[in-house]
């Protein structure tokens, strides 16, 4: 889950909360792999996308700026978004009923802020979402098994590695 398909070239990547913030905060322990990311990614023409919700919360703590929105496609939630939320919080649903929901995982029906945000991943044809929030990637790990989203995850506490940053095959 935490690597790109090989020789799948990455053309977009949503970024998460959790991304921007380790990108913007020099104390935490993944920042100079989220630098190296971000920095390859406009180097290299990767669309990067800012959802309204990832702006909402980032900003309940501080101002993103202009330096680093300069980089960034905004991505409003919009209709399609919402349907495929919904259906995503559906599989979640009938897993629950199932019994084949992870304990350790919410028991509430409600949709997640994440889940919108991986529709939005999967709508907008991105083949990355940077993230570096451990629980998001169990949740789309569940999805990704079940074929439900398109998109691989990337976390920033993996070394850098401009391979697998843009999804391409080794040698």
């Amino acid at each position: 889950m935490g690597k790109p398909a090989p020789g799948r070239p990455v053309a977009a990547a949503l970024l998460d909360t959790s991304f921007l913030i380790t990108l913007l905060d020099r104390t935490r322990k993944s920042h100079a792999t989220a630098v190296g990311c971000f920095r390859l990614w406009t180097a290299s023409g990767v669309v990067l996308y800012a959802s309204t919700i990832v702006i909402a919360e980032y900003t309940a703590r501080g101002a993103l700026h202009d330096y680093i929105l300069r980089w960034l496609r905004i991505l409003p939630f919009g209709y399609h978004h919402a349907i495929k939320s919904g259906s995503l919080t559906a599989a979640q649903i009938a897993a629950r009923d199932g019994g084949t929901w992870p304990a350790s995982e919410e028991s509430r029906y409600a949709v997640r802020n994440d889940v919108k945000l991986f529709a939005q991943a999967h709508e907008s044809g991105a083949a990355l979402l940077a993230t570096d929030d451990r629980g998001m990637m169990a949740l789309a790990g569940f999805f990704k098994e079940r074929g439900l989203i398109g998109f691989d995850i990337l976390p920033p506490w993996l070394p850098f590695d401009e391979t697998m940053a843009l999804g391409r095959r080794r040698g």
